[in-house]
């Protein structure tokens, strides 16, 4: 069995004799890029995956065309060597080849549609962004949760929190209370309840044809949907004392994205004021049972009790340097641009030098 560099060294080869244009077919290319997209090479994957869009033809089964769309733009927006705008919009066009988004029912595609725009909020904290991502989601759920193990109607609650904590945060800023946040609050809930009502069947079912990736969803969600719930014993159990949730071989992004939402989950339901406060809450508590050690937040290694620290602190620092007055031009754009996206306000540190003070 190949080790992992050795494999990462194969696949990229693979791929780079697809893009000088050896003729393997659509549903070869198709295959390859999932197993780049698993060791993270999302850059070689988006790419084989346009040559294999180019490759179809009418005779090609319409299941494969859809999935390499939904693959190309899946892999085109997780690629992080391109421009964060740039990759967000060109996986959003990606998913108008097949089919306008909006009138599709298909949950994967709904899914991808909703991840785009979520990722977008988190580039430029705009609502309508988390809105958008909610209409996405929300349709995906309501074609049942049974069917997309969850994930859909997992993301649709998860947005729901998102925007109750965001309103409720600005009413309490002019010294009042949100009339939409409880209502976003009990449907996140009734969703979360579905989920573990439609969901939680799957494991019984045990189907051992279905791949790893599946049936990490399924832990995945149910236990999401519990520590949403404030259930966290049940969702540890879920996450970390099932057997098979524990020894299942996943891509790393795959756990990210779940511990990503976990963390922030703990943010909203916990009202500490100290980072320790935090910490020794009861969601504080479930999050640090959960997260492995270390784990990966971008490029950063974490060990555990970093992990918990992450969610709580999210403090952001702006750095601007020298340069005379062209410096102080340049600034000046950046400051504007980061106000236009409503990103200024995060910043609670500035460090400047000569034409950057």
């Amino acid at each position: 069995m190949q080790n992992a560099t050795d494999l990462r060294k194969t696949l990229t080869q693979e791929a780079k004799a697809i893009l000088s244009g050896s003729n393997e077919s659509p549903a070869q290319i198709y295959d390859l890029a999932k197993r780049l997209a698993a060791l993270s090479e999302f850059e070689f994957a988006r790419r084989v995956l346009e040559k294999a869009y180019e490759k179809l033809s009418g005779d090609d089964a319409p299941v494969l065309r859809l999935r390499i769309v939904q693959k190309w733009a899946l892999y085109t927006y997780k690629d992080t060597k391109l421009n964060r705008e740039e990759r967000f919009e060109t996986a959003r066009k990606i998913l108008i080849k097949e089919g306008a988004i909006s009138q599709t029912t298909d949950q994967e595609t709904l899914g991808l549609a909703g991840a785009i725009y979520k990722r977008r909020w988190e580039v430029n904290s705009q609502k309508r962004d988390l809105e958008w991502a909610l209409y996405y989601y929300s349709k995906g759920h309501q074609q049942g949760p049974e069917k997309d193990q969850g994930y859909t109607g997992i993301n649709a609650a998860f947005v729901e929190d998102l925007l109750a904590h965001q309103e409720q945060r600005e009413a309490r800023e002019v010294g009042g209370e949100s009339e939409t946040a409880p209502e976003r609050q009990a449907r996140a809930r009734a969703i979360r309840q579905e989920i573990i009502e439609h969901v939680v069947p799957l494991e019984a079912a045990f189907d051992l044809t279905k791949p790893e990736d599946w049936w990490w969803w399924v832990y995945a969600t149910v236990g999401e949907a519990y520590f949403g719930l404030g259930e966290y014993d049940r969702a540890v159990e879920w996450l970390v004392d099932r057997p098979r949730a524990a020894g299942l071989d996943i891509s790393p992004w795959m756990r990210e994205s779940t511990e990503r939402h976990l963390a922030a989950l703990a943010v909203m339901q916990t009202d500490a004021a100290t980072e320790a406060g935090f910490v020794q809450s009861p969601a504080g508590v479930a999050l640090t049972k959960l997260f492995g050690s270390p784990y990966t937040v971008g490029l950063i290694y974490l060990q555990r009790e970093d992990a918990v620290r992450v969610g709580f602190e999210r403090r952001f620092g702006l750095g601007l340097s020298g340069g005379g007055f062209r410096a102080s031009l340049f600034h000046i754009g950046v400051l504007a641009r980061l106000a236009e996206l409503d990103v200024l306000r995060h910043v609670e540190g500035l460090s400047c030098v000569s034409g950057g003070s």
